[in-house]
């Protein structure tokens, strides 16, 4: 029974109306705000990008030289050592009583 149901003619139902779109109506000095603020802000972001590319960019050039320059500066300061090393062996420095022979003699006379 069900089936014959589902197949009955329904002469009651109304028929569907086509749906009815509204009119939108922009005017023209709104579009022209809106198209002008997307502008700027497309402008603002590719300003930004090259001033991040440009930063990178001069990261990597001073990068570069300064790990090269590094490399010659601690070939520069191992030998800058050793010859600071020399310098204090070759020093003579003698006796350190000589010298504060004469102290002792100003303690005492004091």
């Amino acid at each position: 029974m069900e089936l014959s149901n589902q197949f009955k003619d329904n002469t009651n139902a109304k028929p569907q109306e086509a749906p009815v779109m509204p009119n939108i109506v922009q005017s023209s000095a709104g579009s022209s705000k809106n198209n002008m603020m997307w502008i700027i802000v497309a402008a603002v972001i590719v300003i930004l990008v090259i001033i991040g590319v440009y930063f990178y960019i001069s990261s990597q050039n001073n990068a570069t030289p300064s790990s090269q320059s590094s490399n010659q500066t601690s070939t520069q300061d191992t030998t800058a050592q050793g010859n600071l090393d020399s310098d204090l062996n070759a020093i003579n420095v003698g006796s350190g009583e000589e010298d504060f022979s004469s102290v002792d003699a100003d303690l005492k006379s004091l």
